[in-house]
């Protein structure tokens, strides 16, 4: 990666991007940068100047793509990709969970800053969630010789979104028989088992579900909500961004046509619901163009296109262009050589 930063800061646009990133002057539009180029220099942008980069794009697919060409650029390291969850309405109730769970386990990285590089989708940061300080204030952590109150415990886990089962099969679910419970939280990569001496947590470890056995002895869990939206939804992912993350906007002319089709879709579903007598508003779930906007201002934002564009979502205080072009592969892509020059960009 040294050696792909070093032939970015060979360029002088790129120099002159991180003296507008450094002196404030945001949003900054980067033009002639192919989907590889943008991920390169977003990469090197992080490296760079240390700050959390989120990259923007307007579906899932691409957000995928450009998940693994960034871990590429940033040696190997898995980039995660903050997308929507699903919903499934039956008598108006939302019963998707599992992208619910990964979502949570995603803005528990970020709140704690252990995600430096995101890709995030349109509607992913669309969707509207609970505050930073709810998502804190439900996360518990059990400790090997801690006191707690199994039927609290269990109340607690309930009202935080968690299902009670017979025996735990998938993230958030929880079970409990006399002074043994099992539970597995988002970002747990095994299911828990905590064996109680009356009060007190004697023994603790991870264990297995397909034989229910244990795998391995731990001192520690932290059990996060098993569901996004409890009690208000006022916030969404842009208040777990650390203030001085960057984002990068991938095309902005689709992204805002993908911003425009969301809240349209939206407001058709909330049309159709209410003919059929269900009284919910789904444009609540998300935010407004208005309120995405503002959102976009907050943070510093580098728009970056593969042609030059005059339709901006904010308009930009600094305008580059380079020209750029990319090889032919001999053998090889990014998404297995992270090392591999066969991208690069000259001007």
């Amino acid at each position: 990666m040294k050696l792909l930063t070093a032939a970015l800061n060979r360029i002088p646009e790129f120099q002159q991007l991180l003296s507008a990133l450094e002196g404030g002057r945001s949003p900054m539009a980067l033009s002639g940068a192919a989907a590889i180029h943008r991920v390169h220099a977003a990469a090197a942008i992080g490296l760079t100047t240390q700050r959390p980069v989120v990259v923007i794009c307007a579906g899932e697919s691409e957000g995928e793509k450009l998940a693994r060409d960034l871990g590429a650029f940033a040696a190997g390291t898995a980039v995660p990709v903050l997308g929507p969850r699903d919903f499934t309405f039956h008598n108006a109730a939302a019963l998707s969970r599992q992208w619910e769970h990964r979502r949570l386990a995603l803005m528990q990285g970020l709140a704690q800053g252990k995600l430096p590089l995101l890709v995030a989708t349109v509607e992913g940061l669309l969707q509207r969630t609970i505050p930073p300080q709810t998502l804190e204030h439900c996360c518990r952590e059990l400790k090997t010789g801690g006191a707690y109150n199994l039927n609290e415990l269990a109340e607690g886990l309930a009202a935080a979104g968690y299902v009670r089962c017979e025996q735990v099969e998938g993230v958030g679910q929880f079970a409990l028989r006399g002074g043994i419970l099992d539970v597995f939280s988002p970002r747990m990569e095994q299911a828990v088992r905590c064996d109680f001496f009356d009060d007190e947590i004697d023994a603790m470890g991870e264990f297995d579900l397909t034989t229910q056995r244990r795998i391995r002895n731990i001192d520690a869990a932290l059990l996060l909500p098993a569901r996004e939206l409890i009690g208000a939804r006022t916030a969404c992912a842009f208040d777990f961004l650390p203030k001085d993350t960057l984002l990068v906007l991938c095309e902005s002319g689709r992204v805002a046509e993908r911003v425009k089709g969301a809240l349209f879709q939206t407001k058709e579903d909330t049309e159709a619901l209410l003919e059929r007598g269900e009284s919910v508003d789904l444009t609540a779930l998300l935010l407004s163009q208005r309120e995405w906007e503002a959102a976009l201002s907050d943070f510093p934002l580098c728009v970056m296109e593969s042609l030059p564009t005059s339709r901006y979502i904010l308009p930009p205080k600094v305008l580059l262009s380079v020209s750029a072009r990319q090889l032919s592969s001999y053998g090889g892509s990014l998404d297995t050589a992270a090392g591999d020059m066969e991208h690069y960009l000259t001007t």
